[in-house]
């Protein structure tokens, strides 16, 4: 006889991100609510579940870029600094520069993604926006208030992210 799953277990999700302890089925239903899907019956939920799955690097490479737009276009060009909390100005040549270097990685395996700045462009300056502290420089220790930005940019894209994923499974404007 299976077991009863407590409501934290139920939630729980595994190192792929699914829900652990539930089904497939179960599985498959909470993740099309959580996009806000209502589905009607079983051959809906394996269907729309089988277009999701195949679609899920087009839908989250969309998505990503709606973030990346949305980070960047919160950043300008001031020799100013941006006053504390607000998203931080940028200095620099274009390219070379924070609102330049914000990027995007997919891993296709995991069908994970990563958005944000280069270190290799910006070194550990975009983390120091992001969550402040301090930066040891040649002779005096450099400190940043908090500027985020990758995390209000999140937030903007929200309400536009589950129809990169609907329109994977139902078509664009449907």
């Amino acid at each position: 006889m299976a077991r009863r799953l407590t409501t934290n277990e139920a939630n729980e999700r595994d190192p792929r991100g699914r829900f652990a302890g539930r089904s497939k089925r179960a599985q498959r239903r909470r993740e099309a609510l959580e996009l806000g899907w209502e589905v009607k019956t079983q051959e809906q939920l394996d269907e729309v579940a089988q277009r999701l799955a195949e679609n899920a690097v087009y839908s989250l490479k969309g998505a990503m870029y709606v973030v990346t737009q949305q980070a960047k276009a919160g950043i300008i060009r001031s020799p100013k600094a941006a006053a504390a909390g607000d998203a931080p100005h940028t200095r620099g040549k274009p390219g070379k520069n924070l609102k330049g270097a914000i990027r995007y990685h997919l891993d296709k395996e995991r069908t994970e993604a990563v958005i944000g700045p280069s270190a290799e462009i910006v070194g550990d300056v975009g983390a120091l926006h992001e969550f402040g502290g301090d930066r040891p420089s040649t002779d005096v220790v450099e400190s940043y208030p908090r500027r985020p930005f990758m995390g209000p940019a999140l937030e903007r894209s929200l309400p536009s992210i589950p129809e990169q994923f609907r329109s994977s499974v139902v078509g664009p404007g449907t």
